[in-house]
This record gives structure tokens, C-alpha cells and sequence, in this order.
């Protein structure tokens, strides 16, 4: 049987990354559906026309519900979910997150036939730093050795900068040939990034 639908499943949509995926298709009358978790404030700024599914990363019943959707329909997903954080502790709750939310994800694709995956860090390009990471270290040191007698959490540590630093660089031409993806300035995503902080109530 041919599938005459089409629906997005997006993961993280309450996000800045993943509201913005979700206005951008609906933009293009596409059907969207958003995995939001329970209690995200942020979800009330999602378009109107996306259909909102609460749940967990972690909860496969959630993702059950998530990715049930008529036979007749070609299902896409976007995992755009995850917990970022440059803090060298280990956590428990990032594995179970970005790790077995991300296996838990791969899980349903393959059991409910999803026809495309698409993982956030597609869309990556190369971070560039306004201090050379020799520099940005010999700070983080400092910082790190005055937190130890204050008790204080630095503001920049040596692993953040090693985690900022490294592996950043993706090739983006599947995303742009698939998905039309285009790059913009630096300055630009910022500027929409603090607005959004800002209309959500996470800045003042």
C-alpha cells in the first residue's frame, strides 16, 4: 500500500533548535507532531497547528503513543532531544537521556517502519572561538584551582573547553541536499536565540 501522508515526529521541540524546526515546517503546511516533556512551560510557544505529545526519552509507553500514526502514513523523525551540559561530573541522567533516549528512538524507528531518521548533529558546522584554547585552558585552570579553596563551581573549566573544542566539525551536505539546510551567521542565531530566551521566560 503507498503512503499518501507525510507527518514529522520531532523530538526536544520545546527547545530553541527544535521550536524553530517545528515553525519551519509548519511554515511548509507540513503535518507536525512534538515530544514535549511534561511540565516544559516552553511548549505553550509551539504553533498552534503542531500536535503536542507529552512524555519521557526514557519511557518507552511515551514513545509508544509518540509514534503511533495511521498505516497510511510516511513518518519522518527528527531527534533533536538531548541534555548538554560541559560540567565533568558524571550524571546519570544525561546517559539515560542522550544515550538510551537516543537507542529508545532508534527502537521505534525500526518497529514502527519509520522511513527517515534525522539526528541533530547533522546540521553542525565547525564552532570558532574568539580565544585560542591554549589561552582559554590556562583560564579555566585558574578558575578551577580558586573554586577549590572558595567551594564555588567555576565559570569555565578545563573539560569544558576540551568539550567545546572538540569534534565540531560535520559534513553538511546530506542535510542541505536532503532537507534544503542552509547556514547563517553567527550573529543572527544569537540575536534569535536571546529573544527566545527572553520570550520564554529563561532570561529576564
Amino acid at each position: 500500500m503507498s503512503k499518501t501522508n507525510k507527518m514529522y515526529l520531532v523530538t526536544g521541540a520545546a527547545g530553541f533548535l527544535g521550536s524553530t524546526v517545528c515553525r519551519k515546517l509548519v511554515d511548509r503546511n507540513e503535518k507536525v507532531r512534538a515530544f514535549v516533556l511534561e511540565g516544559d512551560k516552553s511548549a505553550k510557544y509551539l504553533p498552534e497547528e503542531v500536535e503536542i505529545a507529552y512524555g519521557d526519552l526514557c519511557n518507552k509507553d511515551d514513545l509508544e503513543r509518540f509514534f503511533e500514526t495511521p498505516e497510511d502514513t510516511e513518518v519522518i523523525v527528527l531527534h533533536i532531544a538531548s541534555i548538554v551540559t560541559v560540567n565533568p561530573d558524571y550524571s546519570q541522567k544525561v546517559m539515560d537521556v542522550n544515550v538510551g533516549g537516543t537507542e529508545n528512538i532508534i527502537e521505534m524507528c525500526r518497529k514502527h517502519n519509520v522511513s527517515k531518521l534525522v539526528s541533530e548533529e547533522s546540521g553542525c558546522k565547525q564552532m570558532k572561538f574568539f580565544l585560542p584554547i591554549s589561552v582559554a585552558n590556562l583560564i579555566a585552570g585558574v578558575l578551577e584551582k580558586k573554586a577549590k579553596k572558595t567551594g564555588e563551581k567555576p565559570l569555565m573549566t578545563t573539560f569544558s573547553v576540551y568539550n567545546l573544542a572538540r569534534n565540531n566539525r560535520f559534513d553538511s551536505s546530506k542535510a542541505s541536499k536532503d532537507l534544503g539546510y542552509t547556514t547563517r551567521s553567527y550573529r543572527e542565531t544569537i540575536r534569535d536565540e536571546i529573544r527566545w530566551l527572553k520570550e520564554t521566560g529563561k532570561i529576564a
